[in-house]
């Protein structure tokens, strides 16, 4: 494991980005669009061949060095997340969700 990211903060591209979160806590779910508008807040992550992350000690480092020494990472229940992208008018339509793709078997 390392002890920072392995790449620059922002390496992954202009922002801003937007992500559509659902939090499935069974007693307060809830969907939430969130905003990611500084370069240093997006950095890439070590995923090991099972696809769990392998960077949480540096992740938890970059983040109190972002957001402050007294900041705690709470888990969302049970998230999923979609990369909101904005796409011309044309490409948006193929490129849609359609509601029966987002259902749950």
């Amino acid at each position: 494991m390392q002890d920072r990211p392995s790449q620059e903060p922002g390496a992954v591209g202009p922002g801003p980005w937007r992500l559509l979160v659902l939090d499935r806590d069974p007693g307060d779910a809830k969907w939430v669009i969130a905003e990611v508008v500084s370069t240093g807040h997006v950095w890439p992550a070590e995923i090991d061949p099972a696809g769990r992350y392998a960077d949480w000690r540096a992740t938890v480092e970059h983040v109190r060095r972002l957001a402050g020494d007294d900041s705690e990472l709470i888990p969302v229940h049970d998230a999923l997340a979609w990369h909101v992208r904005r796409a011309h008018r044309q490409a948006a339509r193929s490129r849609l969700l359609d509601v029966d793709e987002l259902s749950q078997p």
